[in-house]
Protein backbone atom coordinates (compact mmCIF):
# COMPACT_ATOMS: atom_id res chain seq x y z
CA UNK A 1 0.00 0.00 0.00
CA UNK A 2 3.13 2.24 0.05
CA UNK A 3 2.41 3.43 3.59
CA UNK A 4 5.47 4.19 5.78
CA UNK A 5 4.72 1.70 8.55
CA UNK A 6 7.63 0.22 10.54
CA UNK A 7 7.64 -3.58 10.64
CA UNK A 8 6.66 -5.32 13.84
CA UNK A 9 9.27 -7.61 15.38
CA UNK A 10 7.79 -10.91 16.55
CA UNK A 11 8.75 -12.74 19.74
CA UNK A 12 11.49 -15.37 19.50
CA UNK A 13 9.32 -18.18 20.83
CA UNK A 14 6.33 -18.05 18.47
CA UNK A 15 6.65 -14.86 16.43
CA UNK A 16 3.83 -13.22 18.37
CA UNK A 17 3.44 -9.50 17.66
CA UNK A 18 2.59 -8.82 21.31
CA UNK A 19 5.00 -9.31 24.19
CA UNK A 20 3.53 -9.52 27.69
CA UNK A 21 5.73 -8.65 30.66
CA UNK A 22 3.85 -8.75 33.93
CA UNK A 23 0.58 -6.91 33.43
CA UNK A 24 1.90 -4.86 30.52
CA UNK A 25 1.69 -5.67 26.80
CA UNK A 26 4.30 -4.35 24.37
CA UNK A 27 4.81 -4.23 20.63
CA UNK A 28 8.34 -3.85 19.29
CA UNK A 29 8.95 -2.17 15.95
CA UNK A 30 12.07 -2.19 13.84
CA UNK A 31 14.51 0.63 14.52
CA UNK A 32 14.37 3.37 11.91
CA UNK A 33 16.80 6.27 11.82
CA UNK A 34 15.09 9.44 10.67
CA UNK A 35 14.82 13.17 11.16
CA UNK A 36 12.50 15.27 13.30
CA UNK A 37 9.81 17.49 11.83
CA UNK A 38 11.48 20.71 10.69
CA UNK A 39 8.32 22.86 10.43
CA UNK A 40 8.93 23.47 6.73
CA UNK A 41 5.98 23.77 4.36
CA UNK A 42 7.16 20.73 2.40
CA UNK A 43 7.35 18.52 5.49
CA UNK A 44 3.95 19.81 6.59
CA UNK A 45 2.44 18.99 3.19
CA UNK A 46 3.89 15.48 3.43
CA UNK A 47 2.51 15.02 6.94
CA UNK A 48 -0.96 15.90 5.66
CA UNK A 49 -0.57 13.72 2.58
CA UNK A 50 0.45 10.74 4.70
CA UNK A 51 -2.58 11.16 6.97
CA UNK A 52 -4.78 11.32 3.88
CA UNK A 53 -3.21 8.09 2.65
CA UNK A 54 -3.74 6.47 6.06
CA UNK A 55 -7.44 7.31 5.97
CA UNK A 56 -7.78 6.27 2.32
CA UNK A 57 -6.23 2.85 2.90
CA UNK A 58 -8.42 2.18 5.95
CA UNK A 59 -11.66 3.70 4.65
CA UNK A 60 -13.36 0.32 4.15
CA UNK A 61 -11.43 -1.71 6.72
CA UNK A 62 -13.54 -3.59 9.27
CA UNK A 63 -11.52 -4.98 12.21
CA UNK A 64 -12.29 -8.38 13.71
CA UNK A 65 -12.49 -6.82 17.18
CA UNK A 66 -14.48 -3.89 18.51
CA UNK A 67 -12.14 -0.88 18.52
CA UNK A 68 -12.48 2.07 20.92
CA UNK A 69 -14.92 4.82 19.96
CA UNK A 70 -13.90 7.59 22.38
CA UNK A 71 -12.84 10.98 21.10
CA UNK A 72 -12.24 14.59 22.12
CA UNK A 73 -15.49 15.93 20.65
CA UNK A 74 -18.23 16.95 23.09
CA UNK A 75 -16.73 14.50 25.57
CA UNK A 76 -18.25 14.06 29.01
CA UNK A 77 -14.86 13.27 30.52
CA UNK A 78 -13.58 16.66 29.38
CA UNK A 79 -16.54 18.53 30.88
CA UNK A 80 -16.12 16.62 34.14
CA UNK A 81 -12.39 17.34 34.36
CA UNK A 82 -12.35 21.07 35.01
CA UNK A 83 -13.05 21.08 38.75
CA UNK A 84 -10.56 18.30 39.63
CA UNK A 85 -8.07 19.93 37.24
CA UNK A 86 -8.21 23.11 39.32
CA UNK A 87 -7.59 21.01 42.42
CA UNK A 88 -4.55 19.42 40.75
CA UNK A 89 -3.12 22.84 39.87
CA UNK A 90 -3.51 24.06 43.45
CA UNK A 91 -1.90 20.87 44.73
CA UNK A 92 1.07 21.36 42.38
CA UNK A 93 1.65 24.79 43.91
CA UNK A 94 1.84 26.71 40.65
CA UNK A 95 0.88 30.30 39.89
CA UNK A 96 -2.81 29.54 40.18
CA UNK A 97 -2.52 28.00 43.63
CA UNK A 98 -2.75 31.30 45.51
CA UNK A 99 -5.61 32.78 43.50
CA UNK A 100 -8.39 30.22 43.55
CA UNK A 101 -10.98 32.64 42.17
CA UNK A 102 -8.88 33.53 39.12
CA UNK A 103 -8.11 29.85 38.49
CA UNK A 104 -11.78 28.86 38.56
CA UNK A 105 -12.76 31.78 36.32
CA UNK A 106 -10.12 30.71 33.81
CA UNK A 107 -11.31 27.10 33.89
CA UNK A 108 -14.91 28.25 33.36
CA UNK A 109 -13.93 30.36 30.35
CA UNK A 110 -12.13 27.39 28.79
CA UNK A 111 -15.09 25.13 29.51
CA UNK A 112 -17.44 27.64 27.86
CA UNK A 113 -15.20 27.86 24.78
CA UNK A 114 -15.06 24.06 24.58
CA UNK A 115 -18.87 23.90 24.90
CA UNK A 116 -19.37 26.54 22.21
CA UNK A 117 -16.99 24.74 19.85
CA UNK A 118 -18.73 21.40 20.48
CA UNK A 119 -22.12 22.98 19.80
CA UNK A 120 -20.83 24.47 16.56
CA UNK A 121 -19.41 21.14 15.40
CA UNK A 122 -22.66 19.37 16.30
CA UNK A 123 -24.65 21.96 14.35
CA UNK A 124 -22.67 20.93 11.27
CA UNK A 125 -23.68 17.29 11.74
CA UNK A 126 -20.30 15.87 12.77
CA UNK A 127 -21.86 13.18 14.96
CA UNK A 128 -23.76 11.75 12.00
CA UNK A 129 -20.81 11.50 9.64
CA UNK A 130 -19.46 8.13 8.57
CA UNK A 131 -16.86 6.61 10.88
CA UNK A 132 -13.68 4.69 10.11
CA UNK A 133 -10.41 3.66 11.73
CA UNK A 134 -8.30 6.74 12.50
CA UNK A 135 -4.83 7.16 14.00
CA UNK A 136 -6.00 9.51 16.77
CA UNK A 137 -2.51 10.76 17.74
CA UNK A 138 -1.18 12.45 14.59
CA UNK A 139 1.44 14.93 15.73
CA UNK A 140 5.06 15.76 14.80
CA UNK A 141 6.52 13.50 17.49
CA UNK A 142 4.94 10.44 15.90
CA UNK A 143 6.38 10.98 12.43
CA UNK A 144 9.96 10.45 11.27
CA UNK A 145 11.18 12.28 8.17
CA UNK A 146 13.92 11.93 5.59
CA UNK A 147 14.60 14.75 3.14
CA UNK A 148 11.28 16.34 4.22
CA UNK A 149 9.30 13.22 3.34
CA UNK A 150 7.59 10.98 5.91
CA UNK A 151 9.80 7.96 6.54
CA UNK A 152 7.78 6.28 9.30
CA UNK A 153 4.54 6.71 11.25
CA UNK A 154 4.71 5.62 14.89
CA UNK A 155 2.40 4.94 17.86
CA UNK A 156 -0.67 3.19 16.52
CA UNK A 157 -2.02 2.15 19.91
CA UNK A 158 -4.48 5.07 20.03
CA UNK A 159 -6.26 3.98 16.84
CA UNK A 160 -10.04 4.00 17.12
CA UNK A 161 -13.24 4.49 15.15
CA UNK A 162 -14.62 7.97 14.64
CA UNK A 163 -15.28 10.41 11.76
CA UNK A 164 -12.02 11.07 9.91
CA UNK A 165 -12.50 14.83 10.24
CA UNK A 166 -11.61 14.56 13.94
CA UNK A 167 -8.22 13.08 13.01
CA UNK A 168 -7.81 15.74 10.34
CA UNK A 169 -8.65 18.56 12.78
CA UNK A 170 -6.09 17.30 15.28
CA UNK A 171 -3.48 17.02 12.53
CA UNK A 172 -4.07 20.59 11.33
CA UNK A 173 -3.88 21.79 14.93
CA UNK A 174 -0.67 19.93 15.75
CA UNK A 175 1.17 20.91 12.57
CA UNK A 176 0.17 24.59 12.72
CA UNK A 177 0.91 25.07 16.42
CA UNK A 178 3.19 27.94 17.41
CA UNK A 179 5.10 27.51 20.65
CA UNK A 180 7.85 29.19 22.62
CA UNK A 181 10.30 28.39 25.37
CA UNK A 182 9.78 27.49 29.00
CA UNK A 183 8.25 30.89 29.76
CA UNK A 184 4.68 30.25 28.63
CA UNK A 185 3.78 33.92 29.11
CA UNK A 186 5.87 34.76 26.01
CA UNK A 187 4.01 32.36 23.70
CA UNK A 188 2.07 33.80 20.79
CA UNK A 189 -1.60 32.91 20.40
CA UNK A 190 -1.86 32.59 16.63
CA UNK A 191 -1.58 29.43 14.57
CA UNK A 192 0.75 29.20 11.57
CA UNK A 193 -1.81 29.63 8.79
CA UNK A 194 0.62 28.69 6.01
CA UNK A 195 1.35 25.36 7.66
CA UNK A 196 -2.36 24.75 8.30
CA UNK A 197 -3.05 25.26 4.60
CA UNK A 198 -0.15 23.06 3.52
CA UNK A 199 -1.29 20.21 5.76
CA UNK A 200 -4.77 20.39 4.24
CA UNK A 201 -3.41 20.57 0.70
CA UNK A 202 -1.29 17.51 1.34
CA UNK A 203 -4.27 15.58 2.71
CA UNK A 204 -6.50 16.66 -0.18
CA UNK A 205 -3.91 15.59 -2.74
CA UNK A 206 -4.69 11.93 -2.00
CA UNK A 207 -8.04 12.04 -0.15
CA UNK A 208 -10.50 14.80 -1.01
CA UNK A 209 -11.55 17.06 1.86
CA UNK A 210 -15.24 17.98 1.67
CA UNK A 211 -16.59 21.49 2.16
CA UNK A 212 -18.57 20.23 5.15
CA UNK A 213 -15.36 18.97 6.76
CA UNK A 214 -13.61 22.28 6.09
CA UNK A 215 -16.45 24.13 7.79
CA UNK A 216 -16.19 21.93 10.90
CA UNK A 217 -12.41 22.07 11.28
CA UNK A 218 -11.97 25.25 13.37
CA UNK A 219 -14.49 24.14 16.00
CA UNK A 220 -12.95 20.68 16.22
CA UNK A 221 -9.45 22.16 16.45
CA UNK A 222 -10.53 24.16 19.50
CA UNK A 223 -11.99 21.05 21.12
CA UNK A 224 -8.85 19.04 20.45
CA UNK A 225 -6.69 21.81 21.90
CA UNK A 226 -8.67 21.93 25.14
CA UNK A 227 -9.06 18.17 25.53
CA UNK A 228 -5.36 17.49 25.05
CA UNK A 229 -4.41 20.10 27.64
CA UNK A 230 -6.87 18.93 30.27
CA UNK A 231 -5.70 15.34 30.70
CA UNK A 232 -2.05 15.88 31.75
CA UNK A 233 -2.93 18.90 33.90
CA UNK A 234 -5.63 16.85 35.59
CA UNK A 235 -3.01 14.23 36.43
CA UNK A 236 -0.05 16.39 37.44
CA UNK A 237 -1.24 19.97 37.77
CA UNK A 238 1.28 20.84 35.05
CA UNK A 239 1.68 20.34 31.30
CA UNK A 240 5.02 18.81 30.28
CA UNK A 241 6.59 20.51 33.28
CA UNK A 242 5.03 23.88 32.44
CA UNK A 243 2.93 25.73 34.99
CA UNK A 244 -0.65 24.48 34.66
CA UNK A 245 -2.34 27.84 35.23
CA UNK A 246 -0.14 29.70 32.75
CA UNK A 247 -0.54 26.94 30.19
CA UNK A 248 -4.33 27.11 30.48
CA UNK A 249 -4.15 30.83 29.77
CA UNK A 250 -2.33 30.00 26.54
CA UNK A 251 -4.91 27.33 25.68
CA UNK A 252 -7.73 29.83 26.09
CA UNK A 253 -5.90 32.43 24.02
CA UNK A 254 -5.16 29.98 21.21
CA UNK A 255 -8.72 28.63 21.19
CA UNK A 256 -10.09 32.16 20.97
CA UNK A 257 -7.69 32.98 18.14
CA UNK A 258 -8.80 29.94 16.16
CA UNK A 259 -12.45 30.84 16.76
CA UNK A 260 -11.94 34.43 15.61
CA UNK A 261 -9.58 33.87 12.68
CA UNK A 262 -9.83 30.42 11.12
CA UNK A 263 -12.69 29.74 8.77
CA UNK A 264 -11.77 27.47 5.89
CA UNK A 265 -14.19 28.58 3.22
CA UNK A 266 -13.23 26.76 0.03
CA UNK A 267 -10.80 24.33 -1.57
CA UNK A 268 -8.05 26.95 -1.64
CA UNK A 269 -7.95 26.34 2.15
CA UNK A 270 -7.32 30.02 2.75
CA UNK A 271 -8.89 31.01 6.09
CA UNK A 272 -10.99 34.15 5.98
CA UNK A 273 -10.11 36.88 8.44
CA UNK A 274 -6.57 35.62 9.14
Amino acid sequence: KHFPLPHLIGTRANNNSMLKIGESVYEVFEYIEGERYDRSLKSTFEAGRTLGLYHYILRDFTPKWEPPHGHFHDAEQVFNAFEPMCTAIRRAGGKGADNVDALHKLALKIRDRYQAAADEANSKGVREWEEQIVHSDWHPGNLLFEHQCVLAVLDHDSARIRPRVMDLANGVLQFSMTMGGRDVATWEMHADVDRANQFLRGYDSVNVVTRAELAALPALMQEALVAQAVRPILTNGTFAGLDGYEFLRVVLGKARWIHANLKFTDKSFEPSGA
